[in-house]
């Protein structure tokens, strides 16, 4: 399906070579012959590999060149009639997707040639092997390409590839300056080209849309239930993703929480009883000290974000501190002093910073088969906005991509 130019928020860049697919499909495709024997004309037919199956894929299709040796066996008096032979069973097999990227498959059987021509090792047959063979594979086709289908429907599992290899390298990445926060991340739409691939390599593009969230606290990296599959040529692609994080009042005090709690006094902790975080209209903090010294105090300022720069300020930061006995005044004044000092050297916050450690740490994947590595040009901050509920930060990843590179080839047994 050919589409204008569609902006995506990730692309996953695929270079596999076409020596790996048949690796993988090639046991599993024994299934479709094992322990089997067809019978045509009263003359029993067994087929079984002799050699590596050559499976490629390419777009919108799967084609499969399968070495077989024929046995052959007719019981005729006192003795069997056997023979023997051997094929190259070409067939190809049509790859639609439905609900969820659920595999949809539809195997014709293109031709066969003969590598070994049959001959009747042991009596006679009443009409040539090849016809013989001819006939089985025309009386029994449906039952052979069913049997193909179901090992692809089976073994392609689209879902699984997209959840297990292109989402894992972000599953366990947190933001732990804001207070160990996970990605969130759905799959919604995955578009795929391999027009490009030879006979040689899998050489594509899968372009994929997702809805994604940096505000939860659980580690759901999946594709969803409902995700749309396409095969698509694409004109031209704009890769872009602008998101929204949401943090609450709540997780911003847990955060100030243990800024404060870190501060010392003759080596003994700052112990908070209380602390709350406003934005009615402007930044506010209010905390109750329980120790070293009972006391109340609170930070105000105004919030100012530079979106040029990245960085957030807070003009006009006054601290006031209120101790409960008079005579602990002069310890007040340095714990007062101390925590304006603490948030005066976590400000100003330079936010694209703490976004590009982000995008520096985001680490790769790999198993016996692959390796996924996540690229991007940039992770920025584009806006903060204060809200009754919390702040909401708005985040841009431009040009975010996966790359799936085969590990060290095998070789084949």
């Amino acid at each position: 399906m050919d589409v204008p130019t569609r902006t995506y928020g990730l692309t996953c860049n695929l270079s596999i070579s076409q020596g790996k697919v048949s690796r993988y499909f090639s046991d599993f495709l024994d299934d479709v012959w094992k322990n089997q024997w067809y019978e045509v004309n009263g003359v029993k037919v067994k087929l079984e590999r002799n050699g590596k199956v050559d499976v490629q894929i390419h777009q919108g299709f799967i084609s499969c060149d399968m070495p077989l040796d024929i046995q052959l066996k007719r019981p005729s008096g006192l003795f069997t009639v056997e023979g023997e032979g051997s094929l190259v069973l070409k067939t190809k097999t049509g790859i639609e997707f439905g609900s969820g990227g659920q595999v949809k498959s539809r195997t014709e059987i293109v031709e066969h040639a003969w590598t070994e021509k049959p001959v009747v090792t042991v009596g006679i047959l009443n009409m040539p092997v090849e016809t013989l063979i001819n006939l089985l594979l025309d009386h029994h086709e449906s039952l052979i390409t069913s049997r193909v289908d179901e090992i692809v429907q089976t073994q392609v599992n689209l879902k699984g590839l997209v959840d297990n290899h292109l989402l894992k390298p972000i599953e366990n990445i947190d933001i732990p300056s804001l207070g160990s926060r996970y990605v969130d991340l759905k799959i919604k739409n995955v578009d795929i080209d391999l027009s490009k691939s030879t006979a040689n390599h899998v050489l594509g593009q899968v372009y994929i849309d997702y809805d994604i969230d940096l505000a939860g606290k659980g580690k759901e990296v999946l594709s969803d239930n409902e995700m749309i599959v396409n095969w698509v040529q694409p004109k031209s692609v704009t890769v872009s993703k602008t998101l929204d994080a949401f943090f609450t009042y709540d997780e911003l005090e847990s955060v100030i929480h243990e800024w404060i709690s870190k501060i010392e006094i003759s080596n003994k902790p700052v112990e908070l009883e209380e602390l709350q975080l406003s934005f009615p209209d402007k930044f506010k903090v209010n905390g109750i000290i329980a120790s070293p010294v009972s006391a109340s105090f609170s930070v105000e300022g105004f919030p100012r974000y530079e979106k040029e720069e990245g960085t957030l300020y807070l003009d006009h930061m006054s601290t006031s501190f209120n101790p409960s006995n008079i005579f602990q005044k002069a310890l007040s004044f340095i714990i007062k002093g101390k925590i304006q000092s603490t948030i005066e050297k976590k400000l100003p916050l330079k936010i694209n910073e703490q976004l590009y450690a982000l995008k520096e740490k985001i680490p790769s994947y790999s198993n016996d088969e692959f390796t996924a590595s996540i690229h991007m040009d940039r992770l920025s901050c584009h806006d903060i906005y204060w809200k009754t509920e919390g702040l909401k930060v708005g985040v841009v990843l431009d040009n975010l991509s996966i790359r799936v590179e085969e590990d060290e080839v095998q070789p084949l047994a």
